[in-house]
């Protein structure tokens, strides 16, 4: 009796060693998922088709070399934040200025932090070499047998029972000879591996000029490359008909202006906002009548600023509203032009994309 009871429970702790080698080995291989997170939920969608590439090159990457438990993405503005969580529990942060960042941050971390293949699990391999009760009519030989198979499962279980898993060492520094990783040290919030970002906006509004009080519509189109948190860039204006309309001496008179300028300025991550501003020079020709006078042209130049919003941080598609201001020190003697005014300022609204 005492024998039979014996093996019963030789058998249930190799049933037992063998189920939390299993459950080690699910554990494992939920470990081995390596899956990226992008948050918040509102990210835009072109992190989130950068997440998609950035994971299928991991997914192309045997689970046998990679130590990588789980990828978080926090977008942010116009850039995010990295953080790579391994098996371990080690992490590495790392600052992404632009999507295009991800995969190759991504690829640069699994090359720089190579997984060691850890042991297998001891429960197994002390449970497959468990050797089974040999059946025995006699008393002292059975329960000899009985007490080696009984001590011989007891570790087992001892093991079993220890979730914690292995220490690992850390790994050591990187051979010469492997590739390095791109250098992701954020420096004023962005990389030297940015590439630009292309810019287009479209605007439309109102415009006033100083002193006389010309008062019309403007419409204009901005073109810029944005490099981090600078942009320079590219932009022309139209000011169809700025009627006179608070001087006796000229009633009646009226400004027809294009232009084309450049500016160089900053955006600012304000809230959920950006904040723009700039510098602003520009060439204009200016065409200008009035009831009994012929049409007379000429060509000046501007000098301004502007400052302005964007809205909302890290979409596609923003919202733009700005302020903007010139001067013209133009003076053009006693024609028709002499009454050219030389402040102008504009308040404008429009959309603004991202084109790269």
């Amino acid at each position: 009796m005492l024998n039979r009871n014996h093996r019963r429970l030789a058998r249930s702790a190799a049933a037992l060693s063998l189920a939390a080698a299993g459950g080690l080995a699910s554990a494992a291989r939920a470990d081995d998922s390596c899956t990226i997170r992008v948050t918040p939920q509102g990210a835009s969608s072109v992190w989130r088709a950068a997440a998609a590439d950035a994971q299928r090159a991991i997914d192309d990457t045997a689970p046998a070399v990679r130590d990588c438990r789980r990828i978080e993405v926090e977008v942010s503005g116009n850039g995010a934040t990295l953080t790579f969580v391994t098996r371990d529990g080690r992490t590495a942060t790392r600052a992404l200025p632009a999507p295009s960042a991800l995969r190759p941050v991504v690829e640069g971390l699994l090359v720089t932090l190579p997984m060691y293949a850890p042991r297998p699990p001891a429960a197994a391999s002390n449970a497959a070499s468990t050797p089974s009760a040999p059946s025995s009519s006699a008393g002292g030989t059975a329960s000899a047998a009985s007490s080696t198979s009984l001590a011989s499962s007891t570790p087992p279980v001892a093991s079993a029972s220890a979730s914690a898993p292995p220490r690992r060492t850390p790994p050591p520094p990187a051979a010469s000879s492997a590739p390095s990783a791109p250098s992701t040290a954020p420096r004023d919030g962005t990389t030297a591996a940015e590439s630009p970002r292309v810019l287009l906006a479209a605007t439309a509004g109102v415009r006033l000029g100083t002193p006389h009080s010309f008062f019309g519509p403007a419409f204009g189109l901005d073109g810029s490359f944005a490099m981090a948190r600078w942009e320079l860039g590219a932009f022309g204006f139209w000011e169809p008909a700025n009627a006179e309309h608070n001087s006796k001496a000229l009633s009646g008179s009226s400004l027809s202006t294009l232009g084309l300028g450049v500016h160089v300025g900053r955006r600012e991550p304000l809230g959920a906002l950006q904040l723009l501003y700039a510098a602003t020079a520009s060439v204009v020709r200016i065409a200008a009548s009035a009831d009994t006078l012929a049409t007379e042209t000429v060509t000046d130049t501007r000098f301004g600023a502007l400052v302005g919003i964007a809205w909302p941080q890290g979409s596609k598609y923003r919202f733009r509203v700005q302020l903007q201001g010139d001067y013209n020190p133009a003076r053009h003697g006693q024609s028709l032009l002499s009454g050219l005014p030389r402040w102008s300022f504009g308040l404008q609204v429009g959309l603004e994309t991202e084109l790269l």
